[in-house]
């Protein structure tokens, strides 16, 4: 189980690299607003939310990594569950997804064909989920898979094997359609999907990537793609990667922005960008934060460490101790609409928590 840490209390400024390309100074000057603190017209939105604790597994130890909210009647969590078999003991083939339909969760397994031994393999492990919809959702276990969200056969869409690096391993995704998908993981590791094609990008860093985010079609209708590595905040401008610096001092494991406004970066703490300098956001309690998400600046949800989960509402950051967990970690989240979805462990069980606003 990842060890969590609390942040220091002190403030510190952070700046963006500025004059390595105009793609770079562009971007950051679109930054340069106020922050969402300040009065700027945005309705605040409320934490009056019901939740709801499933776990599953606990066979062995269990975990989701990752989760979609398609809609509030569909939401698909990824990892590993563990049951026992009819035997009673441990099967080795895992669940690798739930599937929330309003009601309940279904635990389904997941295969490709495998064209090298001429024979259907499971999924497991899946680190990554991005759904464009209910029929076209894209997994990340290493490898990247392209699913109908109905089959239980997967089409193998980028092998791994093919980068020269044996330890490289794509687990997170984002794209601003089905036909332009970005890929980021271990070593530096970055694909993208473009034109029925999947290419190396160089990301100029070895450190692993751990989150990636982006935005559609803002400037001269390209997306925008923003990635957390190490210490650092990288920028994907077509098929090159420049650095945007964030201070050393400091873990990043996750970013999200809707560049109307502003950019979060999450890790050892919560950070935001205003001035092009970036600043501490005062939460107090506050552990190691996996994943930052959101619908807008005013419903921003980070969770985390022991359970860490707290919301900002466009005027202020709320903690969520109804969600806290005693030995477990969220690792992932998703936020639409009015639902919320965590997912992580809890002892050797798999755990999702899903919030509904009243």
């Amino acid at each position: 189980m990842k060890r969590v840490t609390f942040v220091s209390k002190y403030i510190f400024s952070f700046f963006f690299l500025v004059g390595i390309t105009a793609s770079i100074v562009l971007f950051i000057n679109l930054q340069s607003c106020k922050s969402p603190t300040d009065s700027d017209g945005i309705d605040t939105t409320g934490t009056n939310y019901s939740w709801q604790k499933f776990t599953f597994g606990g066979a062995a130890s269990s975990s989701l990594e990752d989760v979609a909210i398609v809609n509030d009647t569909l939401i698909f969590a990824v990892g590993n569950i563990y049951v026992n078999d009819s035997s009673g003991k441990v099967d080795p083939i895992p669940f690798c997804l739930a599937r929330w339909n309003g009601r309940n969760w279904t635990l389904k397994r997941l295969y490709y064909y495998n064209k090298d031994y001429q024979t259907i393999i499971p999924l497991y492990s899946i680190k990554g989920i991005f759904a464009f919809s209910s029929t076209d959702i894209w997994l990340a276990p290493g490898s990247v898979f392209h699913w109908n969200g109905k089959d239980s056969l997967t089409e193998f869409s980028f092998n791994r094997l093919t980068l020269s690096d044996p330890n490289a391993t794509v687990i997170k995704l984002w794209g601003g359609s089905s036909s332009e998908l970005n890929g980021v993981g271990n070593t530096g590791t970055i694909v993208q999907f473009s034109n029925g094609t999947w290419q190396k990008i160089e990301s100029n860093t070895d450190q692993d990537i751990s989150d990636i985010w982006g935005y559609k079609g803002i400037i001269d209708s390209k997306d925008v793609v923003l990635y957390a590595a190490g210490r650092q905040i990288f920028q994907l401008n077509g098929n090159t990667s420049l650095v945007a610096n964030f201070n050393p001092d400091r873990i990043i494991r996750s970013v999200w922005f809707n560049f109307r406004n502003i950019v979060y970066a999450a890790g050892d703490g919560i950070f935001s960008i205003n001035n092009n300098s970036w600043k501490k956001e005062d939460i107090s309690d506050q552990y190691a934060v996996f994943r930052i998400r959101g619908t807008d600046i005013n419903n921003i949800w980070a969770t985390g460490g022991f359970g860490f989960t707290t919301q900002f509402n466009g005027a202020r950051w709320t903690i969520i101790n109804e969600v806290s967990l005693s030995s477990g970690n969220y690792e992932s989240l998703d936020v639409k609409g009015n639902i919320v979805a965590l997912v992580g462990f809890e002892g050797n069980s798999a755990i999702i928590t899903i919030g509904t606003k009243k």
